[in-house]
């Protein structure tokens, strides 16, 4: 499968990949598709940000923004969520990453952040993203109030 950026008509196909990223998630609180329309229509026409989809009709996703380290002057790029339909995985998640390192390279980013939600196939993501290289630099800690 190829990975590219996505288009703003097809936004509607993005909201239903995010629906199911969110029914997937056990997040803890209820999906929402106008907020969803609002993170792709950003992701698709801010420059700091991207919406990388795979497949026709699209069947993956990965939104990811480009930042200005407050630590330093770097760049860095961070995926923010990254969904396959289950149906199409295999070599999708890779091109959505292969995309998105490569749009991280032309923004002039000195490192790419990915992430792993412990209750969502946490172990096989973690898995993945070491044989890509990544390693592991935080552990986030959250609990409802």
């Amino acid at each position: 499968m190829t990975a590219r950026h996505a288009r703003t008509d097809e936004r509607l196909r993005i909201i239903g990949l995010l629906r199911d990223f969110h029914a997937a998630g056990n997040f803890g609180f209820s999906y929402d598709a106008a907020r969803a329309d609002r993170l792709a229509r950003l992701a698709i026409a801010d420059d700091n940000m991207v919406c990388i989809i795979v497949g026709e009709p699209a069947n993956g996703v990965l939104i990811g923004r480009a930042a200005l380290s407050e630590m330093g002057p770097f760049r860095f790029a961070e995926e923010l969520l990254i969904w396959v339909d289950p149906s199409a995985r295999g070599t999708a998640w890779r091109d959505l990453l292969d995309a998105f390192e490569a749009w991280a390279r032309e923004k002039d980013c000195q490192s790419v952040k990915v992430s792993v939600q412990r209750h969502w196939r946490g172990a096989a993501l973690s898995r993945l993203w070491r044989r890509r290289g990544y390693l592991p630099v935080e552990t986030v800690f959250s609990r409802s109030i």
